[in-house]
């Protein structure tokens, strides 16, 4: 648990400057050159911005009030997923770290009020306790989608337009989670510029650029911007890319493929193709898995998976489940599917790589669609005991906005685009992934076993077949689906 007494904004400001002068040389020229644009064109910057949200919000005093949020540390989910987006002890100048200290500065002088971090290992069960034994112990939580949904169907969290001062409509909210996340006019999660998990937890390719030069492969750029960036377009590549390197005949785990993947991604290839375990029709889920062009899908990529000459996975590799990634980051792969978070282990790579959003089942697809992670794209919610609504609305409303114009442009430009994107061709392609993130209830709960089936069951069987599958589980995923309507309803 983390606690601080915050400085005054403008020690803050005379603390960021010189960090500014001292880093990277790269970051630097861009924040002069938006600076000049800024100025030349007339155009406000965020910190013009900033101030102008500031302004509009209300005024309130809440006598140095602790507002508690509840997250993931690092024995929760260790290496990649830990919170990084809730507090920060001081300026350090890295972008992330600075922006998170400067909104809650600026949270803490507006409303007089402290952010208190309580980080621990599985956010759900520390928040599912206090509401159980109706504590007012936490203002917030902030976890995986899946914890988050479970706790929202068992009634532990607050529908969030119940709170005064909060407003699900504004920009720095992701509209499309709202929307497609909302049963019965309620929802319990929300997401958008308040946090940087969310794009880590999205998935999308990355490539290997130096092998796509040596072996005179398609500039995947420009198949994406023609629409011929497909799954069959994808395995061709990847089947040429594959060489056994130390020459024993065998395909192990330091030999170079044309795909690095894992078990998550027989349903991630899937939901690029815009399918959907459930949707929704008349506001309530319906169970959308299976017809016959799905089970084509599923087919394909089932055996784009089962090419060991072609493809690492977690599965088949005989290291750690990590393998894969640490092979790819080695210039062992040409492609690798997952989670955005992985460009955050490729800083210091010899080779250029750049990103992809997840490929089209086919040139006729009109748009990309990217998965995410159930369990570690985050969002935010508020316990069921949290006692005033309005001081809980108005504080994750501004720092929701603010977040807006310090948080996510330290995450996208100076982060990923200053120090992790090699090229200005990525940053079109980050555009469209983030741009083109699509979610599914069915992902999300599970119902029936249904994406435990089209992300491990098939997975682990050679002679998985779709159908057959999908025909067992089906009458118990559409009992799911009632149960919960009928439990949502009450």
């Amino acid at each position: 648990m983390h606690n601080i007494k915050l400085i005054s904004l403008a020690l803050l400001f005379a603390l960021l400057l010189p960090c500014a002068a001292c880093a990277d040389g790269a970051v630097d020229s861009t924040e002069s050159a938006a600076l000049t644009e800024a100025q030349t064109t007339g155009e406000p910057t965020d910190e013009d911005l900033l101030q102008q949200f500031m302004a509009s919000q209300p005024e309130a005093d809440y006598e140095g009030y602790a507002f508690k949020i509840v997250d993931r540390n690092e024995a929760d989910h260790a290496n990649l997923w830990w919170t990084r987006d809730v507090w920060s002890e001081t300026v350090n100048g890295e972008p992330i770290n600075d922006a998170v200290y400067k909104r809650n500065l600026m949270l803490s002088e507006r409303y007089n009020i402290e952010i208190e971090e309580v980080d621990v290992a599985g956010p759900r069960n520390t928040v599912t306790t206090a509401v159980l034994a109706g504590e007012d112990a936490y203002d917030a939580v902030t976890d995986g989608l899946s914890e988050l949904a479970g706790m929202g169907a068992s009634g532990y969290l607050i529908d969030l337009h119940e709170l005064s001062g909060l407003n699900l409509e504004n920009s720095w909210w992701d509209r499309r989670l709202i929307e497609d996340f909302t049963l019965l006019d309620s929802i319990h999660f929300a997401t958008g510029d308040i946090s940087i998990m969310d794009n880590y937890g999205t998935w999308c390719f990355l490539f290997n650029k130096k092998l796509i030069d040596d072996l005179n492969l398609e500039n995947p750029y420009d198949l994406v911007n023609s629409g011929d960036w497909t799954v069959a377009k994808m395995y061709d590549m990847a089947k040429t890319a594959s060489l056994d390197l130390d020459g024993d005949g065998v395909m192990g785990d330091w030999d170079q493929y044309g795909l690095f993947s894992e078990h998550y991604n027989i349903y991630a290839f899937w939901a690029g193709a815009g399918r959907k375990i459930t949707s929704k029709e008349d506001g309530l889920p319906v169970l959308t898995v299976y017809d016959d062009r799905s089970a084509t899908m599923v087919d394909f990529i089932l055996e784009i998976h089962a090419d060991e000459n072609t493809t690492m996975s977690d599965q088949h590799s005989l290291e750690m489940e990590f393998g894969v990634n640490v092979s790819f980051g080695e210039g062992n792969g040409l492609f690798i599917f997952g989670s955005l978070a992985l460009s955050t282990l490729y800083r210091d790579t010899d080779f250029d790589f750049g990103f992809l959003p997840a490929p089209k089942w086919d040139s006729e697809q009109k748009h990309y669609y990217q998965t995410h992670s159930p369990f570690n794209l985050t969002a935010y919610s508020v316990p069921m005991t949290a006692s005033d609504t309005e001081r809980t609305g108005i504080i994750l409303e501004s720092m929701a906005g603010i977040s807006k114009y310090t948080l996510t442009p330290a995450f996208y430009e100076i982060t990923l685009i200053g120090k992790i994107i090699r090229d200005d061709e990525s940053q079109t392609m980050l555009d469209i992934i983030l741009g083109s993130r699509s979610y599914d209830l069915g992902n999300i709960f599970d119902w029936g076993g249904m994406r435990i089936l089209l992300t491990s069951e098939l997975y682990k069987k050679a002679t998985a077949n779709f159908s057959s599958s999908y025909a067992k589980k089906e009458q118990k995923a559409l009992s799911d689906i009632d149960a919960y309507i009928e439990k949502i309803s009450e």
